[in-house]
């Protein structure tokens, strides 16, 4: 009987070894097939060769507003990789521009120094204004518009900027400096993440807080979803993951691919920029090393994911994904790197 009873511990043993064999194996395929997904970009330009500062693209991907090292603004054509205009905040000389955003309609370019905000006729490539703000900007979103832009400060502040004359239409104070911040498409609602670990969601209308709430750590990066329905978080020690625009509730996190141990692990990168497609189904993300990721808002899963091409045997590694965007089809996806390449990827359209 002990005899017997060996045998089946051995072949149990076997068993369990077999099926930790097997989920390796699937784990790894899964793997390899999201690694392999657009493994080479369609399209890429070189932009600047010094780096970027920021970059941001028009909704459809085929304007891309970048602020370089060399401390000027560049607007480029990424259907034509046609740079279309220079600017610059200073006559004859260079400024330190470190803040760029494109309205989603591509008609208005808004670039930022420490103090002071130009707005720019990106039909046209000339200055519409000049605005000197109230304290050191921290970060910068444009109404889809190009009417409004949301400012934060240093001290604290925030103000949606009236973009043709200067003035701040609306402000808000909060608890600590403003570490990100965005601003819906119409610009009816502001979430702003603050030093102190705070989240708040504004009614920007009616100048109300929807609501407010502690983090267990400093909120990274924020984006509210196109039709106002979710707002994407990513916070220093916590997982990704989408909230409820309206309510703040936790409605899903973003997950990673199966593990070894047939585990779901769940995402953690630090977000610099996101994207939402047309209809709040999926977005792209941007995270360190120079890598782009596509997620699907109905499983919470990973269905694609991109890394950017090293530039060069002596150029860093550790370059940042600044921009993304899908193209009008949503069968493309483009990105800006913060050594001043862009990409263009193939978007697979089967789900994992």
């Amino acid at each position: 009987m002990l005899k017997w009873n060996s045998f089946v511990v051995a072949q149990n043993r076997e068993y369990s070894r077999m099926t930790m064999l097997k989920k390796f194996i699937i784990a790894l395929v899964a793997s390899s097939l999201v690694a392999c997904q657009g493994d080479s970009p369609i399209e890429s330009w070189e932009h600047d060769d010094r780096g970027l500062y920021a970059a941001d693209f028009g909704k459809s991907g085929e304007l891309l507003l970048v602020a370089t090292i060399d401390n000027s603004a560049q607007l480029w054509s990424t259907r034509h990789n046609e740079k279309l205009f220079k600017w610059s905040h200073k006559e004859k000389a260079n400024s330190d521009i470190l803040h760029a955003s494109l309205s989603e309609n591509g008609k208005i370019g808004v670039t930022a120094d420490s103090g002071n905000i130009v707005v720019w006729d990106a039909k046209k490539g000339s200055a519409i204004g000049f605005w000197k703000m109230p304290g050191y900007i921290t970060k910068i979103s444009v109404t889809e518009n190009g009417k409004y832009a949301l400012v934060g400060y240093s001290n604290r502040t925030v103000q949606l900027i009236d973009l043709k004359n200067g003035r701040s239409v609306w402000q808000a104070n909060h608890n600590g400096y403003i570490q990100t911040l965005s601003l819906s498409s119409d610009g009816q609602y502001a979430a702003i993440g603050d030093d102190d670990s705070y989240l708040t969601v504004w009614d920007i209308n009616n100048s109300k807080k929807i609501f407010s709430k502690s983090l267990k750590s400093r909120p990274r990066y924020v984006k509210i979803s196109n039709h106002n329905k979710y707002l994407l978080l990513s916070s220093s020690f916590e997982q990704i993951q989408i909230l409820d625009l309206m309510t703040g509730e936790h409605v899903k996190y973003l997950t990673k691919y199966q593990g070894f141990w047939g585990k779901v692990g769940n995402a953690h990168y630090n977000i610099l920029t996101a994207q939402f497609n047309r209809d709040d189904s999926m977005v792209l993300i941007g995270a360190p090393p120079r890598t782009m990721y596509l997620w699907n808002l109905n499983t919470g899963a990973i269905q694609q994911n991109w890394q950017a091409p090293k530039q060069g045997t002596w150029k860093p590694t550790a370059s940042l994904i600044y921009a993304v965007a899908f193209s009008v089809d949503e069968k493309y996806a483009y990105c800006e790197s913060s050594d001043g390449m862009g990409y263009k990827w193939k978007i697979n359209q089967l789900d994992i």
